[in-house]
């Protein structure tokens, strides 16, 4: 969030720029990571949820 933030723009911005020689490179790199993080997020929600099932298969078959 801090790279997509005003302060970033202008910190950062034309550093990037001199480098890149794109404007917004912090803005694109705010958003790859934020959609790095929410993907990273769903993938260990649905790690979990596949344990549970796990667990709650055992205890299933194992008891009844």
């Amino acid at each position: 969030m801090l790279l997509m933030s005003p302060w970033a723009s202008a910190t950062l911005g034309p550093p990037l720029h001199a480098v890149f020689r794109r404007w917004n490179v912090e803005d694109l790199l705010g958003h790859i990571c934020l959609i790095v993080a929410a993907t990273a997020i769903i993938h260990h929600g649905l790690a979990r949820l596949d344990d549970e099932r796990r667990i709650t298969y055992r205890r299933r078959a194992i008891g009844g």
